[in-house]
């Protein structure tokens, strides 16, 4: 029986914004946006992004060691979910982290501002630390007429911190708004 290699991406090496259209661990730092593509599942491993995640569909993120996402563009989410039905589900090891900001007046983990609407979020493991920006959930909807579906917690450690009038977990402000929140465990 032969054995699965996934291939690993250094984030230095990047000229430009990237997007990964197969399974892969990501490593290094980068400026450059990093977009999944609907159905992969990516590694990060101790990576540094100071730009966003963009989720094209479902995606699966697993947290090895310790990751941080800081979104510079304005009105965009840290982590961007994928549309409507479709999810984001976040796995870690014990010790894997990561720590993800909103930028402008996006949610840390969800959607951005203005009619961003995106699906849902399921969290099962790693430790979270996730701050909106202004008037952004910290794991939620951005702020202005924004929304996002369901928000299930099983597992790991989550820190959530909403900007300004923005929920922790949940809704940004100013008619934002999302699904179904559900915690069992974490």
């Amino acid at each position: 029986m032969s054995k699965l290699t996934i291939s690993t991406i250094n984030l230095a090496n990047l000229t430009g914004d990237a997007t990964l259209s197969v399974d892969c661990a990501i490593t290094g730092r980068t400026s450059e946006k990093i977009t999944i593509a609907d159905g992969v599942n990516v590694t990060l491993d101790e990576v540094t992004i100071n730009n966003q995640i963009v989720c094209q569909g479902d995606a699966t993120i697993y947290l090895k060691g310790t990751n941080k996402v800081t979104s510079t563009t304005s009105d965009k989410a840290g982590i961007e979910v994928g549309p409507t039905e479709t999810t984001l589900t976040i796995n870690g090891d014990a010790d894997g982290s990561i720590e993800v900001k909103g930028g402008g007046y996006g949610a840390g983990i969800g959607s951005g501002q203005d009619y961003s609407i995106i699906g849902n979020i399921s969290i099962n493991g790693g430790i979270i630390t996730a701050t909106g920006g202004e008037n952004g959930a910290g794991i939620g909807s951005g702020d202005e007429n924004s929304s996002c579906g369901n928000i299930t917690i099983t597992g790991g450690t989550v820190n959530a911190i909403g900007g300004g009038q923005g929920a922790g977990i949940g809704s940004g402000n100013n008619n934002s708004s999302c699904g179904d929140i559900t915690i069992t465990g974490g």
